[in-house]
């Protein structure tokens, strides 16, 4: 009779999980801040660049069914996540609300440049959040959710 031969298994998978190779937390952590530092100026110009943008198509437009109201929106929504990133929560809110109070419009079938412009005006001061007074960034957003609170009682009641 011949002697049988057994073989050991190794799992590849359990055998790469226990190696310690590569990057500890706090060094990966640090690692993408690092890139995250050089991404900061770009994406911030991007925001900049963004909110003139978003300023150009506000004075052009006149009614809800302008193309250029949903170009307005994605403009918003796309500082909305560059903000987020970047810790420009305050920015962040004003797009934010600047896209709540386009959503709302499309639902009242109504447009309001003057609201925009309130929105819009924020929105450069919240890009520069560090140069204002803290207080003033406070007011400001709290008008800007009563901008929008309004606008929502003003359709309620059948107003224009």
């Amino acid at each position: 009779m011949t002697a049988a031969r057994t073989f050991k298994y190794v799992n590849r998978l359990a055998k790469a999980l226990t190696k310690h190779s590569g990057l500890t937390q706090s060094e990966a952590i640090k690692a993408a801040d690092g890139r995250l530092v050089q991404l900061r100026e770009n994406t911030l110009n991007e925001i900049d660049q963004t909110v003139c943008h978003i300023l150009d198509l506000a004075k052009q437009v006149t009614s809800l069914d302008d193309p250029r109201v949903q170009e307005i929106y994605g403009a918003a929504n796309r500082i909305i996540a560059m903000a987020g990133v970047f810790e420009k929560t305050e920015l962040g809110e004003a797009a934010y609300s600047l896209c709540e109070l386009i959503t709302r419009f499309r639902n009242h079938g109504k447009w309001s440049a003057a609201m925009v412009a309130v929105h819009v005006d924020a929105l450069q001061v919240m890009r520069q959040v560090q140069d204002h007074d803290p207080a003033h960034c406070t007011a400001l957003k709290l008008g800007l959710r009563k901008v929008v609170r309004i606008r929502r009682l003003i359709a309620k009641l059948g107003g224009p």
